[in-house]
């Protein structure tokens, strides 16, 4: 077991742990060398051998090291030392998650819609590298003193046209984040970023995610079924109601652009989504430029 004072890679010495997951666990650490807090994540020691979890670990890296944007935490190093657990560093960002805010109630709807803009932001420079992040939800999105929300966790990110990791059919994800196309077996592309952004501004603005109970049920929910409406008191007062014209977006990335350019004053989303979820791809609003449905 790792102990407060250990020392990785003969650079980063750990302090306290700040976080844990499913095959790993995060520390507030000191780098050494250059003065400076960091983050520093480790694999389980059980995880450690096994190799589709030491390979999503080092894609990680590799994926979220090629990144550079305000709205994503920054990977400084890796290592893999002998004997010791896999590490990974990153950027310390002193702040709760959104998932942890939430635990507090909804946030206002100005909050809430730059929130989405400033990860909209993020997902658009991974798009731009060919990144798909595949779990958009509350709990990696990290809130920076000042307000800058930071994308974080990157471990089961896909490069477009690169071999998948797991095993064909695994569907990754967390349940209540899932787009429909996922939910029915596709692949993900950048709409369904955009869909679980759009999901997290629900809960942003209803206080909780919009379909609870089993995994199984929640992500047939996704795919089968329209989000609940939202409560009048959610919107700013005088925008409840009023419709989006435009339909959809020509494509995940345009759309993420015009996410961007909300801050905060797109009135229609999510409630104008809702309704065209069955026909439009991403996540649209007046701001978006018009173009044919999915069918």
């Amino acid at each position: 077991m790792v102990l407060a004072g250990t020392l990785l890679g003969d650079r980063y010495q750990l302090n306290q742990p700040i976080g844990s997951g499913g095959y790993s666990e995060v520390w507030r650490a000191s780098d050494t060398v250059l003065f400076r807090p960091v983050a520093v994540k480790l694999l389980y020691p059980g995880y450690a051998e096994h190799a589709e979890a030491r390979a999503r670990f080092q894609a990680e890296a590799r994926h979220a090291g090629a990144l550079a944007h305000q709205n994503i935490a920054r990977v400084y190093d890796y290592g893999e030392p002998a004997g010791e657990q896999p590490f990974l560093v990153m950027e310390l960002v002193e702040g709760p998650s959104l998932a942890h805010a939430l635990t507090r109630g909804p946030l206002d709807a100005a909050r809430s819609m730059d929130v989405v803009a400033q990860a909209a932001s993020g997902l658009q420079a991974a798009h731009a590298e060919g990144l798909i992040h595949r779990d958009i939800k509350p709990a990696n999105l990290l809130l920076a003193p000042g307000g800058t929300v930071k994308i974080t966790d990157f471990g089961i990110a896909h490069a477009v046209g690169s071999a998948p990791i797991t095993l064909t059919g695994m569907l990754l994800g967390t349940p209540g984040y899932l787009a429909p196309e996922r939910a029915a077996g596709a692949r993900a592309t950048p709409a369904s970023d955009l869909y679980a952004l759009g999901v997290v501004a629900y809960e942003c603005l209803a206080g909780a995610p919009p379909f609870a109970g089993p995994p199984l049920d929640v992500t047939l929910a996704h795919r089968d079924r329209p989000l609940p409406p939202l409560r009048a008191g959610s919107w700013p007062r005088g925008q409840a109601g009023r419709r989006s014209s435009s339909r959809s977006c020509r494509s995940g990335r345009s759309s993420t652009r015009s996410m961007t350019r909300w801050r905060p004053r797109c009135p229609t989303w999510p409630s104008g989504w809702e309704r065209r979820r069955r026909r439009c791809s991403p996540p649209c609003c007046q701001r978006c430029e018009p173009s044919r449905p999915v069918r």
